[in-house]
């Protein structure tokens, strides 16, 4: 029982953490694109 909410709240913080790389990563990526066209 335990182990099973263990598991759980493994899932969601793994989850979280893929927003936020994307909330990170993408701006970023959009900077990289608009220096490259403004070369």
């Amino acid at each position: 029982m335990l182990n099973k909410m263990v598991e759980k709240q493994t899932e969601q913080s793994m989850e979280v953490n893929t927003e936020c790389e994307v909330l990170v990563l993408f701006p970023i990526q959009v900077n990289l694109q608009s220096v490259d066209y403004s070369d």
